[in-house]
């Protein structure tokens, strides 16, 4: 799993420098190239990450608190599931990026 994990981070960081250098490319047949690698290496990355979460053990899911519900329904409406439950750790993420409610 470290291996993967490690794997996944230096895809993440190609995939960050090869963002970078298209961003500042100017040449069109240089800029296809690397896009063409961009998609390649972020296809690889996918690939870990789904190889990484078959390997982590399932993790109990914990509902989302009332108030991000409530959001969540304001949202999202009908169109959206109802009943989120989630792991713990992204309910935390969650709850990280989101202003006081």
């Amino acid at each position: 799993m470290a291996e993967l994990q490690q794997l996944w981070d230096w895809l993440s960081q190609k995939l960050a420098a090869l963002e970078q250098q298209r961003i500042l490319e100017t040449r069109v047949e240089e800029k296809l190239r690397l896009q063409q690698l961009i998609a390649e290496t972020s296809s690889e990355r996918d690939q870990i990450e789904q190889q990484m979460r078959r390997l982590q053990p399932s993790e109990e899911t914990t509902p989302l608190p009332v108030a991000l519900q409530m959001l969540w329904d304001n949202v999202c409406g009908d169109e959206c599931p109802t009943d989120l439950n989630l792991p713990a750790a992204t309910i935390q993420e969650i709850l990280r990026y989101t202003p006081a409610i």
